[in-house]
């Protein structure tokens, strides 16, 4: 992973909302750090004698550090960026958060290949009806029960129905919280004190006034590789939070306004003005149509969320379907196509 200030910059034209949002969001912030994830080995580390968690502060004395810890979570496509300060209590209690995570994501972690290298991932529908799964490029769609499907390639389109697994919103917050964490530096750390208690006391998170609110981008374009920005405040105006947290990845930018700064807090700011971040940093000049879909998905709650069915629509290129070919499958082929 390398750190270094960012400016990121792709040849397509901004529609003129972006770049009002890019103008808005520059007045206030600056870039700080990037991450752009390391999608080829795993980093050499120091001895785990060494390593000190920078959640709880505990080192091997008093705690164990045996797994290998993603600094930004491998749900979010980063399958190689093993770091030395996460022990393994901590590991855990992240690890609940981030089943919740994946439910909340549902279907896109097939359909935007969000973790790559995960060859056997498999969306199983609540209702039992579909399962979907990730085979290098293909993608296989299975159906246990009747009701999965619905149209026909002849219509020219393929209805799949699924229904998400059940989710607590406010955990989804938990696992983008602490993947912003990760992203400080620990001299920046000092200052979100009452942040991470929220990550390790249940109580203390229930209790917290936090904003609990994700920013999600999806466009229709893909961001080879994946990477993480941190923007600081360039002012003191305590009502923006002192730094905002980005996550690109794939098609989506997720955007978290890290919450409970300790100074703000001193000051009885509680309430922060949530400014949203530019996707992109300038506009181009390439005509290219570009597609940016922006939502604010509130995860305050911490009442189980049971999702409604949801329908994806597919419509094969219909360019490609004249290039289709009928072929005669062996009876065994899809049992080998799923173990390879």
């Amino acid at each position: 992973m390398t750190k270094n200030l960012v400016n990121l910059e792709m040849m397509y034209k901004l529609p003129q909302q972006e770049i009002d949002i890019y103008d808005q969001f520059s007045e206030v912030y600056e870039p700080y750090l990037q991450y752009r994830m390391d999608m080829s080995k795993t980093p050499n580390l120091p001895p785990r004698r060494t390593w000190i968690c920078r959640f709880c502060g505990r080192d091997f004395t008093t705690t164990t550090f045996k797994n290998a810890p993603h600094q930004f979570s491998k749900l979010l496509c980063n399958p190689y960026g093993i770091w030395d300060e996460e022990c393994d209590a901590c590991h855990s209690r992240f690890s609940a958060y981030e089943r919740n995570l994946g439910a909340w994501l549902g279907l896109h972690r097939v359909f935007s290949d969000i973790r790559p290298g995960n060859k056997r991932f498999i969306f199983s529908s609540s209702d039992g009806r579909v399962q979907s799964r990730r085979l290098g490029q293909i993608i296989l769609f299975e159906q246990a029960k009747v009701g999965g499907f619905e149209g026909s390639l002849r219509d020219g389109q393929i209805a799949f129905n699924a229904t998400p697994l059940p989710y607590t919103p406010a955990l989804v917050y938990q696992a983008f919280l602490k993947n912003a964490l990760s992203a400080l530096l620990r001299s920046d750390m000092l200052k979100y004190k009452r942040a991470l208690t929220t990550l390790q006391v249940e109580e203390a998170a229930w209790k917290s006034a936090g904003f609990r609110a994700i920013d999600m981008v999806e466009t229709d374009r893909s961001i080879v590789h994946p990477t993480a920005l941190l923007y600081r405040r360039k002012g003191t105006d305590q009502q923006y939070p002192l730094h905002m947290f980005c996550l690109d990845v794939r098609n989506f930018m997720f955007q978290l306004a890290l919450p409970l700064e300790e100074r703000g807090i001193l000051s009885g700011r509680e309430g922060f003005t949530f400014l949203a971040a530019h996707y992109l940093s300038k506009q181009a000049e390439d005509d290219r149509p570009f597609t940016i879909l922006r939502s604010r998905h509130d995860l305050e709650s911490w009442k189980e969320v049971v999702p409604e069915r949801s329908t994806i629509i597919m419509r094969p290129d219909p360019e490609a379907m004249k290039k289709l070919v009928s072929v005669q499958l062996p009876p065994d082929f899809m049992e080998k196509l799923k173990k390879n």
